[in-house]
């Protein structure tokens, strides 16, 4: 049985941290991956992951995540006995954001809105590479004519 990780805040009402939510709380289970401007789904089994299809993506949404949810719920409910534990409030969370999937066209649109989030991530990383590298050579020359204006 896999471990959810509890990830972080999101603000659900904008749909593309939806979309990040959904790679996130499924991360365990799935791996969404972009290819040829497609997003392809697969699924972890044992080391092992296979292509599958959106559908095999929803089933298990429906039909087995909120058992899980519910599970990882009672577990942290019966180990911590208080509702302030850090652990418990997120999965309660947690369980109150994967409701917005109810309907099967939410998790259409947040599958296709991870398009603009791999998208834009790949770009964003470019930019701090470029940027990083960049300034680490601003910073460089800075130096080079600090230690001229020194020694002149």
């Amino acid at each position: 049985m896999n471990q959810i990780s509890i990830p972080a805040s999101y603000e659900i009402i904008y749909e593309l941290q939806r979309s990040i939510f959904l790679k996130n709380i499924l991360e365990p289970y799935f791996e969404f991956v972009r290819e040829n401007s497609e997003i392809i789904i697969y699924e972890k089994n044992n080391g092992n992951r296979e292509k599958v299809s959106r559908g095999r993506l929803i089933y298990f949404m429906h039909c087995k995540m909120p058992t899980i949810l519910e599970r990882t719920h009672d577990e942290l409910y019966s180990n911590y006995r208080k509702d302030n534990s850090e652990e418990y409030l997120l999965i309660n969370d947690i369980r109150k954001h994967y409701k917005v999937f109810h309907l099967i066209d939410n998790i259409h649109k947040a599958i296709d809105n991870l398009k603009i989030v791999f998208k834009n991530y790949d770009l964003e990383k470019k930019e701090t590479d470029n940027n990083e590298t960049g300034s680490s050579e601003e910073f460089v020359d800075l130096l080079s004519e600090m230690n001229k204006t020194k020694f002149d």
